[in-house]
């Protein structure tokens, strides 16, 4: 008996679906996480340049452990671009669990507050007017295949401020 085209084109199309379904299902677990702001370290300041270490706890609520190999990151203070900043380390994420994840950020103030168009003062000292968005695209190494997660991040700077309660 000869195999015929047809069924090894429909065996072919079978096998690709259920690689698709499974990638899907993968996908899916992977996109269980919560990302929220840890911290900021001061490296220096002046009124030419605003360098410091940024810090998120992200939290991995799926049972699959991957890789974080580019973290990619976009700030805006008020829908205004700040800064892009870009993470290349590898973090090994855990299943069912947390992980802080840095990146170093550098601007320059004077040029924020040219771009922010004098309001910065003001914001300051009304710290919930001023609202920080963080765009970001973690790229995921997965079974060696790389997947972008994407991630917008808002917050103000009075949420920033306020210590986290403790219990």
């Amino acid at each position: 008996m000869k195999i015929k085209g047809k069924y090894i084109i429909a065996g072919a199309l079978g096998v690709i679906s259920i690689a698709l379904a499974i990638g899907y299902l993968q996908y899916k677990k992977l996109m269980n996480y919560t990302l929220s702001f840890k911290g900021i370290k001061l490296k220096k300041a002046s009124a030419t340049e605003l360098n410091f270490d940024l810090f998120l706890n992200f939290v991995n609520k799926s049972n699959l452990k991957f890789d974080i190999v580019e973290q990619d990151y976009s700030i805006y203070i008020n829908d205004v671009f700040l800064t892009k900043a870009v993470n290349y380390s590898t973090n090994t994420v855990l299943p069912t669990s947390a992980s802080i994840m840095g990146v170093n950020i550098n601007f320059n103030p004077t040029q924020a507050y040219k771009n922010l168009k004098g309001g910065f003062a003001s914001m300051l000292l009304s710290p919930q007017m001023l609202k920080l968005k963080i765009d970001m695209k973690l790229k995921v190494k997965l079974y060696g295949i790389k997947i972008s997660i994407p991630f917008v991040y808002e917050t103000t700077l009075k949420e920033i401020l306020t210590p986290a309660p403790t219990t």
